[in-house]
């Protein structure tokens, strides 16, 4: 499932572990709009409908060819004449409809919201990701408005010089400098979000993965809370734990 609203990639639940708002299946990240005009057929008028419009185009073929002659001659009457014939014709049996495609439709990038700024260096705290990441963020982009992200993170601390704070929970990072990522389509595809071909030229993606002793800025709110696997019913620690609207904001430095 993917928010709608942060386009943040998670498991199925009732909303948005980041923002709290509501998930959509990938394909449903797409919205309608008009492709262009086309012509297609419909059922000529019948009973008095159908006198009305005999009439009006017999009608509208003398009084296309009068006008005609009188300003262009037998050559004025015929071409006025036609095209009133024609144009009836085409009222009576096609109609214009407007044509619809769906397509893939981003979001602006978010802006960080104002709020405590902590700077310091990254340090592992009991587990690490894939690499030794403690946090690993990817970001596809359409056309650089924000289509998908990813988010996969562990606690870990942020050493700011002589504090230690964890960080935990919903984080939301961006970074200076990231990797590109030329598999961006192949990935979203296997999400099951409908590409068209006309779109992939214009997906990007970018991944980010914090190290140990990165230097990062964490924005948030710090409080003191319990640090379960230290060993002690009282240990709290200085924590900046993004809930669910609150997320932790983390760019590099």
């Amino acid at each position: 499932m993917i928010c709608a609203t942060c386009r943040l990639l998670q498991a199925a639940s009732s909303s948005c572990l980041e923002c709290g708002n509501a998930l959509v299946v990938p394909a449903e990240l797409t919205t309608e709009v008009i492709a262009g005009v086309t012509a297609v057929a419909k059922s000529p008028a019948t009973g008095w409908r159908d006198t009305v419009a005999l009439l009006a185009t017999t009608f509208g073929f003398f009084a296309g060819t009068g006008v005609g002659f009188v300003v262009a001659g037998p050559w004025g009457a015929i071409a006025l004449g036609g095209a009133a014939v024609i144009g009836g014709y085409n009222k009576q049996f096609w109609k214009t409809a407007l044509t619809h495609r769906r397509q893939l439709h981003a979001i602006a990038a978010p802006i960080a919201p104002v709020a405590e700024a902590f700077t310091g260096r990254v340090q592992a705290h009991t587990k690490q990701l894939t690499g030794g990441a403690v946090a690993i963020a990817t970001t596809y982009t359409l056309d650089g408005g924000v289509l998908v992200r990813r988010v996969e993170s562990v606690p870990f601390w942020l050493l700011t010089g002589e504090r230690r704070i964890l960080i935990d929970g919903a984080v939301r990072i961006a970074a200076q400098t990231a990797a590109p990522m030329p598999t961006a389509v192949k990935e979203l595809t296997q999400l099951g979000i409908p590409i068209r071909r006309r779109e992939r030229a214009r997906i990007a993606a970018v991944r980010v993965a914090l190290q140990p002793d990165d230097k990062i800025v964490a924005k948030g709110t710090v409080a003191a809370l319990q640090l379960f696997d230290g060993g002690y019913r009282d240990n709290l620690v200085d924590t900046l734990y993004g809930e669910t609207g609150r997320p932790v904001w983390i760019t590099g430095s």
